[in-house]
């Protein structure tokens, strides 16, 4: 066959829109040809091909068409993994039909990881009662796959599943040492998390000081744990030996604790007590209500000095040349300084 010619690939691309990630497509004009071809046939009421027969309507009959074509050229033999993985993200964009599933479930062992990510997103289509069952098994095994790709597209299946029974295994990648398959971990078990996930959640949680882990890993406790969150994190804390551990659980409060119940944690002896007035001071953990003022006591008792704000609601420019404009209203000669 003659080799494509350098412009005609690139009209090509052009006509078959963007490619975020940088995989190949088949054209759009391809596909919406065959779909358009199903819906005339529904509409002759023909019943060849045998697909058309489980069609509820032209739509639906230009879906199963495609549909069809593109399982049928994924049993060719010899079909490469590009081949696939092209074929694959076409059925991607049509509903599932009762038989992509079966078809689609062998390429799971495929060596090729594209493939394994765009069966492991069909296999997610529309997944709910004993269908994300039956996936959340199929899928556990890839989460300890080697291939990152396939850990990460695994993860992200088990979340839109939402089978809580899958929340220890999932946590277990919580642990794995491409950040990455951590943050999905923990996105993850926002959606199918479960008590039997929280220890590993907690000790993430006391070791990474990444923003965006621990934006996922506390979603994901107040998700499982609901009003239980604050006292567990206490808990926490308090059992930890480690300093940066527990500042790192405390710092997890912020937005929570009032500062009577600050208060109440400093005259009841709390180990915890001198960590998180610390952070209090340090802004590192804002007051739900009261002022860091009402903590004035026991912040000095540890050579610490009042902030100059209080609580994350009512914020107090520090700079004085802010404060002097707030005062004396606008001076130019003072904003330009």
């Amino acid at each position: 066959r003659e080799p494509t010619r350098a412009a005609d690939r690139r009209c090509r691309s052009q006509e078959d829109g963007p490619r975020p990630d940088g995989e190949p497509e088949l054209p759009d004009g391809v596909l919406h040809a065959i779909q358009a071809l199903g819906r005339r046939l529904y509409e002759r009421r023909r019943i060849r091909p045998v697909c058309l027969l489980d069609a509820a309507d032209a739509r639906g009959a230009g879906h199963a068409l495609l549909a069809t074509t593109l399982l049928d050229l994924l049993d060719r033999p010899g079909a490469t993994g590009a081949e696939q993985a092209v074929l694959l993200k076409a059925l991607l964009r049509i509903p599932a039909t009762a038989r992509t599933r079966p078809r689609v479930h062998r390429l799971l062992r495929s060596r090729d990881p594209r493939v394994r990510k765009h069966v492991i997103a069909l296999l997610a289509h529309d997944t709910s009662g004993s269908d994300a069952r039956a996936l959340s098994a199929t899928l556990l095994p890839l989460t300890v796959s080697p291939d990152i790709r396939t850990v990460r597209q695994a993860l992200l299946a088990l979340g839109a599943a939402r089978d809580d029974r899958a929340a220890e295994p999932v946590a277990a990648c919580l642990d794995h040492p491409n950040m990455n398959i951590r943050k999905t971990a923990a996105e993850t078990l926002v959606h199918a998390g479960a008590p039997a996930a929280v220890p590993r959640l907690l000790r993430r949680l006391g070791r990474d000081d990444n923003p965006g882990l621990r934006d996922a890993l506390k979603r994901a406790l107040r998700a499982v744990l609901g009003e239980a969150y604050a006292a567990t994190l206490l808990a926490a804390a308090e059992e930890s030996r480690d300093g940066r551990a527990r500042r790192l659980l405390l710092a997890g409060l912020d937005g929570v604790p009032s500062a009577r119940s600050v208060l109440a944690l400093h005259a009841q002896g709390s180990p915890v007590a001198p960590a998180l007035l610390t952070l209090v001071a340090e802004g590192a953990v804002r007051l739900s209500s009261g002022s860091v003022e009402d903590l004035a006591k026991p912040l000095a008792g540890l050579n610490l000095s009042v902030p100059g704000h209080t609580t994350a609601e009512r914020p107090v420019a520090a700079d004085p040349d802010v404060q002097a404009l707030l005062r004396g209203g606008w001076d130019p000669a003072l904003a330009l300084r």
